[in-house]
């Protein structure tokens, strides 16, 4: 397995493990910010939906098969589950979750970028300008 596909399978696990744990927590979330996270949960894990199928098509455009069972993700993942979580660290949880997730991001690209894979290099630095973004969202929404 390349170095691209080792590291597109750990963002890959990474990303998958979050969005379970996203969704979970749109479920679940209650409290005086109901609304606000509920909707805010649901649009993470719609944009990570995606880019889920968009790591796996790219694993499979390098020739490697795609890894698809939860213990695959879970042995792959620096993302840890999380279960009956207060609504009030959920935010925080996805917050670092995301804030790890960019800085494994910004290895990934390196590893692109010294294998000469500009494609994997363009597709990773737009998941970290979302990540980016969704960071910064959340780090708004959380100061004092």
């Amino acid at each position: 397995m390349s170095d691209c596909v080792k590291s597109l399978t750990s963002i890959l696990s990474d990303t998958y493990v979050l969005y379970t744990k996203v969704q979970n927590y749109h479920w679940n979330v209650k409290g005086p910010s109901f609304f606000v996270w509920h909707a805010f949960f649901e649009t993470l894990y719609q944009e990570l939906a995606k880019t889920i199928d968009v790591l796996a098509e790219r694993i499979r455009q390098l020739g490697a098969p795609v890894p698809g069972t939860l213990a695959t993700f879970l042995a792959h993942s620096q993302v840890k589950e999380v279960e009956n979580q207060p609504s009030a660290t959920m935010m925080r949880d996805v917050q670092h979750d995301y804030r790890y997730l960019c800085e494994a991001l910004k290895k990934a690209i390196q590893v692109a970028e010294e294998h000469h894979d500009p494609v994997t290099v363009d597709l990773l630095t737009g998941y970290l300008s979302s990540c980016e973004k969704s960071l910064w969202m959340m780090d708004s929404s959380l100061a004092s």
